[in-house]
């Protein structure tokens, strides 16, 4: 007897079409959370590899800072100093900016390992310094400087695009040795700057320091006045270069004594520590920014934006827009209810519709300075 053959039932085919949904949508579901896990993992290594970028040098330079008592008159070549430089972010002309620059003297190891330094002051005369622009031509010419075991560091953020002057270059100069024309203590002009440095790390929101002293009762700064038990904004070890007084806008120091003390060694001071804040552009699917959707004048106190939600996983409550940073107490959906204008030392200023709204991932260390010294004399 045979046995007819016969096709599914359109009952049949809908519950197979069902099954393979709901296992299509499943699918689906594990794959974008794997793709998201990924993802977030990739952000992580991310952010810790432009972290371990900018915080190995920099640790290294700072932990190497040398500490010498000079008794040539004038101002002396090895010094430890942090001030404030005007900048034309925007590049209309105007300076609207005010970029923070550490400038040291760090201990040099590089005589015994590196071949173009073993080549310095191998002969009499010799007037050129490794400062990394022409350094193999020099060197084999016989004009390289002795070294001295030392060489001068600079680090400096500065805006590179005027139509996004928010976003930051961090650069990084070096010269050995120390003193002498051209010192990186001399470099105050971006253009100078950007000739002698070389740009370290891209994307860059923030780079700032603020430096420990015996009146600091903790980390929090006052912005507009670096004194009492603030910690300060500005160095000058000589405490005969920068002038006297509680306003680092102005580059002035709290603990400055006039020109009468660079001939004077006795009363140098350098920081026990310092606190680095670093402030960097996440990319990718966690890149984190928006857009302003109506002007924002100088005294407003809400940023309305495309959405908030670039926001959601940001580290501390602040954006920036332009070079001005605003620290913010809640959002909505759309609208930031900002706290405070002129943030993390920038300047009030208004905002066009249109303008690119920024929030990245924060780097804060404390780093201490081995060769610190405290001769006060407050009096």
């Amino acid at each position: 007897m045979s046995v007819r053959s016969r096709g599914f039932s359109l009952l049949e085919l809908l519950i197979a079409m069902s099954l393979f949904l709901v296992l299509g949508a499943a699918l689906v579901a594990l794959l974008t959370r794997a793709l998201d896990f990924l993802d977030t993992g990739t952000g992580g290594t991310e952010i810790q590899d432009k972290a371990n970028d900018f915080l190995i040098p920099f640790k290294t330079d700072i932990e190497g800072v040398v500490v010498e008592r000079s008794l040539m008159p004038g101002t002396p070549a090895i010094r430890f100093q942090c001030d404030f430089v005007d900048v034309d972010s925007d590049g209309n002309g105007s300076n609207d900016y005010r970029a923070q620059r550490l400038v040291f003297v760090r201990s040099n190891s590089r005589e015994g390992s590196d071949a173009v330094a073993r080549m310095s002051g191998t002969r009499p005369g010799a007037d050129a310094y490794l400062d990394g622009s022409k350094d193999v031509e020099e060197a084999e010419a016989g004009k390289l400087r002795a070294l001295r075991g030392m060489e001068e560091v600079l680090y400096i953020a500065l805006p590179d695009d005027p139509t996004n002057p928010g976003m930051l270059t961090l650069y990084r100069g070096t010269r050995s040795p120390p003193g002498g024309p051209g010192t990186l203590f001399d470099a105050k002009s971006p253009a100078r700057i950007r000739a002698v440095a070389q740009p370290l790390l891209k994307g860059v929101l923030h780079f700032g320091v603020a430096f420990w002293t015996p009146r600091s009762a903790d980390w929090n700064i006052n912005y507009g006045k670096s004194g009492g038990d603030s910690p300060v904004l500005t160095w000058d070890s000589t405490r005969g270069v920068l002038p006297q007084g509680q306003n680092p806008g102005q580059n002035q120091f709290a603990f400055a004594r006039g020109a009468k003390s660079l001939s004077d060694p006795r009363d140098d001071i350098s920081p026990r520590a310092l606190r680095v804040s670093f402030v960097f552009k996440r990319t990718g699917r966690d890149s984190v920014e928006g857009q302003l959707m109506k002007a924002l004048d100088e005294g407003g106190r809400k940023a309305t934006v495309d959405s908030t939600a670039f926001a959601a996983g940001a580290a501390r409550d602040f954006i920036k827009i332009g070079t001005e940073w605003m620290s913010f107490s809640g959002r909505t959906d759309e609208v930031f209810s900002l706290t405070s204008r002129g943030a993390r030392g920038s300047s009030p200023s208004s905002h066009e519709r249109g303008d690119m709204v920024h929030c990245g991932a924060s780097v804060v260390r404390t780093i201490m300075i081995p060769s610190y010294r405290e001769d006060w004399n407050f009096r």
